[in-house]
């Protein structure tokens, strides 16, 4: 049988979504999808060149998102390739559909983004968009547990065609990082198995491919599929990361310093760990999915007073590599087991900030969403900007979205006055990819700012010189009388 019939069969049996969608005003004509496995989060491109076939110019897409990875989406970035345009990147918002009409299915299974175009698309007229999808928690150890030493194997799921609201005339999948890779049946009735070869995979330079097939696609075909494959490395999780950066004028310092509570989401041990066996294993030499050091990248700029610190105190195991620092943990990190630690260092202030172009009072900060481990995600980043006391928070630019921010003042060594102004930005599902990200700080500190501490400090020293001078002028001795 066709693939086209396949196709059909597929558009009854598997899924149809019928619900309130978004106007079918495009048609696909190439759709590429490439998944990257290769790191502890996916990472998805998007080819798609699509025709407006409405009869009115149309300034919107949307891009289908499966409401399993809605949640754990952590970046989407949406280019216009064709035409061009001065701003290619596209801004957009998760659009979540309404309800379907009684008795039909709804779109519970499934999130939309909608992408604002830059200018209206006349009908007849194509688009081409480049669009990069990141989420995380989509690997699952399979199995959960193992022997020390063995093979870590990762179950991944996803959808084999186009899960788009529009119709596709041209579409091509591809995955890559996925080592020994077998893909694990699905559940299809049995008058279909004879159609399942025309979709079956094939290897190309170590990538899984499928396509690309030249056939008509209707909107929402869902076609589960899962993948179990080979991964010998760690999934790094820091379930909380808090970054501290302190500025500080007279010493021209800007010190950052970070805690972390990590978690190793492999493959986790199916009984006790035994010290021998790691050693005779040789599991420090060879690629596993222990952690067993971890590189933090650290900035290009001169930095200092590097210092790594766990609950226990102070560890030495740790080393500068090609300007990264290279830490030892003080046991190997199994999957499921947990680590807490600190690191920080010490930068010029200039290096990181500028005067304000129109303000001679007023500073722009740059600070660095992310400095953190390579491969990790992040579920729970709390980033604090202490600046220096007297300080006035102007205002604070983001390129990811935050879930709060707080503004508070903070006491530390020497404050007499107001303290510390601090600004506390929250963020949730982050990944290590965001370490080229800048959050820029703006605030105003004038001249008499940055002499108040000194004089206050100065004139309480000198208060307390004084009394000292004063109290020793006084003679509390108790005398005798003598007889003349």
């Amino acid at each position: 049988m066709q693939l086209n019939s396949l196709l059909a069969f597929l558009t009854l049996v598997i899924s149809i979504v019928s619900a309130y969608q978004p106007e079918k005003s495009w048609v696909i004509g190439n759709y590429s999808r490439a998944v990257d496995l290769q790191k502890s989060y996916v990472k998805e491109k998007h080819i798609i060149e699509a025709t407006n076939i409405d009869n009115k110019p149309i300034d919107k897409y949307y891009l289908a998102i499966p409401e399993e990875i809605e949640p754990y989406v952590t970046l989407v970035i949406p280019y216009l390739v064709i035409p061009k345009s001065e701003s290619p990147i596209l801004n957009g918002r998760t659009y979540t559909s309404e309800s379907g009409e009684e008795g039909s299915d709804s779109y519970k299974n499934l999130k939309f983004y909608e992408i604002d175009l830059p200018f209206p698309i006349a009908p007849k007229s194509k688009i081409r968009l480049a669009i990069t999808l990141v989420y995380t928690n989509a690997f699952k150890p399979f199995p959960e547990e193992n022997e020390m030493g063995a093979e870590q194997t990762i179950l991944f799921k996803t959808y084999k065609l186009p899960l788009a609201p529009y119709e596709t005339l041209n579409f091509a999948l591809q995955l890559s990082g996925a080592q020994k890779a077998e893909e694990v049946p699905i559940n299809i009735p049995e008058d279909a198995k004879d159609l399942l070869p025309d979709l079956n995979y094939r290897v190309e330079k170590g990538n899984i491919v499928y396509g690309p097939y030249h056939a008509k696609f209707d909107a929402y075909v869902k076609l589960p599929m899962a993948l179990i494959f080979v991964k010998d490395s760690p999934l790094p999780y820091v379930n909380k990361l808090k970054r501290d950066f302190w500025v500080s004028h007279w010493s021209n310092s800007y010190q950052l310093e970070e805690f972390y509570e990590l978690t190793n989401n492999a493959v986790k041990l199916n009984k006790g760990f035994s010290r021998a066996d790691y050693m005779l294993g040789k599991l420090t030499s060879r690629p596993s999915s222990i952690i067993n050091g971890i590189a933090f990248p650290l900035p290009e700029e001169p930095t200092s007073e590097i210092y790594y610190t766990d609950l226990v105190g102070n560890v030495s195991t740790s080393t500068i590599r090609n300007n990264d620092l290279v830490i030892k943990p003080r046991f190997p990190i199994f999957g499921g087991w947990n680590y807490n630690f600190t690191i920080g260092w010490k930068n010029n202030l200039n290096d990181f900030l500028h005067n304000h172009p129109t303000n001679s009072n007023q500073y722009i900060l740059k600070v660095s969403l992310l400095n953190g481990m390579i491969d990790a995600t992040y579920d729970d980043v709390k980033l604090s900007v202490y600046l220096p006391e007297g300080a006035k928070l102007i205002s604070v630019e983001s390129p990811v979205d935050y879930d709060d921010m707080k503004v508070s003042k903070s006491f530390s060594f020497l404050d007499m006055n107001s303290g510390h102004s601090a600004v506390t930005l929250t963020f949730t599902n982050l990944v290590d990819e965001m370490r080229g990200l800048d959050i820029l700080v703006v605030y105003e500190y004038t001249l008499f700012d940055m002499l108040l501490k000194p004089l206050t400090t100065s004139f309480y020293v000198l208060i307390a010189l004084l009394s000292l001078y004063i109290l020793k002028k006084i003679d509390l001795s108790i005398k005798t009388n003598e007889k003349k």
